[in-house]
C-alpha cells in the first residue's frame, strides 16, 4: 500500500507568506538513454518512467496549491554528462527546495517479520 503525504509549502519573506519555488527531477535520463535507472526487463518497467510519472503528478498537485513547481530529467545532476545540468537550472530558477525522485529495486524475495 502506498501513502501519499501532501502539503503546501510557504515560505516567509519580510513578513509575509509566499508560494514556494520547487524543483523536481524525476531520476535518471529522460526517455532512459544512457542511463534509465533500475528495469524490470520482465515487464518492462524502468525507474526514469516512473519518476517520471511521479514528478508530473507531484508538479500539478504543488501547483494546484498554489507553489510554483518546475520539472526537469536529465542524467545530467552536476555538470558531469551530457544535457541540461538540473543543479544549475534549479540554481538559476531560483529554487526555494530541490527534490529529486527515485525508486529503489530489489532481485528476489521479500519477507516482512514482526
Amino acid at each position: 500500500m502506498a501513502m501519499f503525504v501532501a502539503c503546501i509549502l510557504l515560505k516567509m519573506s519580510e513578513g509575509s507568506v509566499h508560494a514556494m519555488n520547487i524543483f523536481i527531477n524525476p531520476g535518471h535520463a529522460l526517455g532512459g538513454e544512457p542511463d534509465p535507472g533500475a528495469v524490470n526487463r520482465e515487464l518492462g518497467i524502468r525507474e526514469c518512467d516512473i519518476a517520471m510519472t511521479i514528478g508530473s503528478l507531484v508538479a500539478n498537485y504543488l501547483e494546484l496549491a498554489g507553489d510554483e513547481a518546475r520539472l526537469l530529467q536529465s542524467d545530467n545532476l552536476m555538470g558531469e554528462a551530457w544535457g541540461p545540468c538540473v543543479v544549475e537550472e534549479a540554481n538559476r530558477w531560483p529554487a526555494d527546495l530541490f527534490v529529486s525522485i527515485h525508486c529503489n529495486a530489489f532481485d528476489g524475495i521479500f519477507i516482512l517479520q514482526q
